[in-house]
């Protein structure tokens, strides 16, 4: 029998490497030397696989898929987060990155075992949670969310760059970060990638809701939901429709993942999940 006791190790264990690794990609953007960054990206690894294995054994543990709580949707997000970002590390092969979007999951991290720990696992979620729609839909959405997050860190690294460059003083911004072009690359697909998932999740909600005859969600969830929606909707469609690039896009990508942190948020004070 796996014991909560174990369960909270683990987390503490995910939480301090979260912020080991967040230490090492701070540490090479200040002082450039790869092998920080080396290390860096192995914490994160070991400690994304860590995250899988404290996914692995509670699902084993209470049987289904602990998507009920507000913690775990917030803990999911930031396993979601890290490793998305070790992908885009493997893909474009760039770790400068790193020192801004590694304090997300730490940060989401801590917010969720503030929570798990105060947690009661022997309470049972209604048993329409366990069905495989419900578990589609809430899964999409938190990726999704972690999508909209990387893009997010993503925006705001372009914003900072764009502004050095225009007050023409370069200076630790232009020399550590990806050029303009890179970051806003990955900004459209982040964004497409996230609307995608997030369009899925919608949809997958609709029929969980007429299939299984469960309880509606409450009209502002449902609204803030539809809001997030249509926001991030305009701003994939004016990147690919009207050509929207650049600070645009990042500023509205900013503006689109504060609703993100609002529903959160709200989530977190009802201590239910994000539109419950």
């Amino acid at each position: 029998m796996i014991s909560g006791t174990l369960l909270h190790a683990i987390e503490a264990i995910v939480l301090l490497g979260y912020f080991c690794a967040m230490g090492g990609y701070i540490l090479f953007f200040a002082h450039q030397e790869p092998r920080q960054a080396r290390m860096a990206s192995r914490i994160l690894g070991a400690t994304v696989a860590i995250h899988m294995t404290w996914w692995v054994l509670k699902i084993h543990r209470l049987g289904y898929f602990p998507f009920s709580q507000w913690a775990d949707c917030v803990s999911f997000i930031a396993f979601a987060l890290a490793l998305g970002y070790l992908f885009i590390e493997l893909a474009a092969r760039e770790r400068r990155m790193g020192f801004c979007i590694t304090p997300l999951p730490f940060l989401l991290q801590a917010l969720a075992i503030h929570q798990l720990w105060r947690s009661n696992l022997a309470v049972q979620p209604p048993a329409e949670l366990h069905s495989a729609w419900a578990n589609l839909h809430v899964a999409t959405a938190l990726i999704a969310c972690a999508a909209f997050a990387l893009s997010f860190c993503v925006s705001v690294m372009y914003l900072m760059l764009s502004r050095e460059i225009r007050s023409k003083i370069l200076g630790r911004f232009f020399h550590r970060i990806p050029p303009l072009a890179v970051l806003d690359e990955i900004n459209a697909k982040l964004l497409a990638l996230g609307l995608a998932l997030f369009t899925v999740a919608v949809a997958v909600g609709i029929i969980w809701e007429q299939v299984e005859s469960v309880e509606r969600i409450p009209a502002a969830g449902q609204a803030l939901m539809m809001a997030i929606w249509a926001c991030y909707g305009v701003n994939v469609l004016g990147g690919m429709k009207f050509g929207w690039q650049g600070a645009r896009m990042s500023l509205l990508s900013i503006f689109n993942f504060t609703l993100v942190l609002v529903a959160i948020i709200l989530g977190g004070f009802a201590g239910k999940t994000f539109h419950g």
